[in-house]
């Protein structure tokens, strides 16, 4: 005669409460990610290009200050959407609306609202904050660090 215990019992297939738990938890956190970053809108695409642009624009301003030895100037047209380094063709960034990015800078307060401009030194460092690019609902900084001369975008 055979002898079972109980703890070799027979098992019946199928999940266990935890298990289900497990991959209900795995699946919501994949649906979030999902939405957060899958439901991106065209103006949202647009300003995200327009900033990285810029970005690599103040980038390569920065190492030609540092290259050179001498300070480097980007001027942004607000109303026409452009940005322009020194004897550079002027880069036209369709689709987005560029404004200055502190109400506190010195072209405001002169009242010139339709330039920006920003100076990158041979030291490394800048002068001037950066810029926001709109496209829609969808606004996204691009800064500049006044001592490192780092450029960050900050959506």
């Amino acid at each position: 005669m055979k002898k079972q215990s109980s703890t070799s019992a027979h098992r019946e297939a199928g999940f266990t409460l935890l298990e289900m738990l497990v991959v209900l938890a795995i699946l919501g956190v994949g649906t979030g990610i999902a939405l957060l970053y899958g439901t991106r809108t065209p103006e949202g695409l647009k300003a995200r290009d327009a900033a990285r642009a810029i970005a690599i624009e103040f980038r390569l301003a920065r190492s030609q200050a540092i290259w050179s030895g001498h300070t480097v100037r980007v001027t942004a047209d607000l109303d026409h959407a452009t940005l322009q380094r020194d004897n550079a063709m002027p880069v036209q960034l369709r689709g987005v609306t560029l404004h200055h990015l502190s109400q506190d800078s010195e072209a405001a307060k002169q009242g010139d609202d339709t330039q920006v401009t920003l100076l990158f030194l041979p030291h490394g460092g800048a002068k001037g904050d950066g810029l926001v690019v709109s496209a829609g609902h969808t606004f996204i900084d691009v800064r500049t660090n006044p001592l490192t001369g780092a450029v960050n975008v900050v959506p």
